[in-house]
């Protein structure tokens, strides 16, 4: 199973205007296709300074991604996946 860190975007509120976006893990099958993901979004983080950076620089790549919808995969989200 591979990942990466893509951009979702999901409701955070009761109102369909209450959307926010945030960096989360997600996970693919062979194909490709988003099959999981974080349920919270993730933070830059590393046990070095170098850790730190390469991390960052992965969530710099996700911003030249396609936005995933949180809803749209819905049920495919893995709810075990808290990071």
């Amino acid at each position: 199973m591979s990942w990466n860190y893509r951009v979702v975007k999901k409701r955070h509120g009761p109102n369909e205007s209450d959307v926010g976006y945030a960096i989360h893990e997600v996970y693919y099958d062979s194909d490709g296709n988003p099959t999981s993901c974080t349920v919270r979004e993730m933070e830059p983080w590393g046990e070095t300074l170098e850790e730190l950076e390469n991390d960052m620089k992965m969530f710099a790549a996700a911003l030249q991604k396609p936005v995933l919808i949180f809803e749209e995969i819905g049920a495919k989200f893995n709810e075990d996946l808290i990071g």
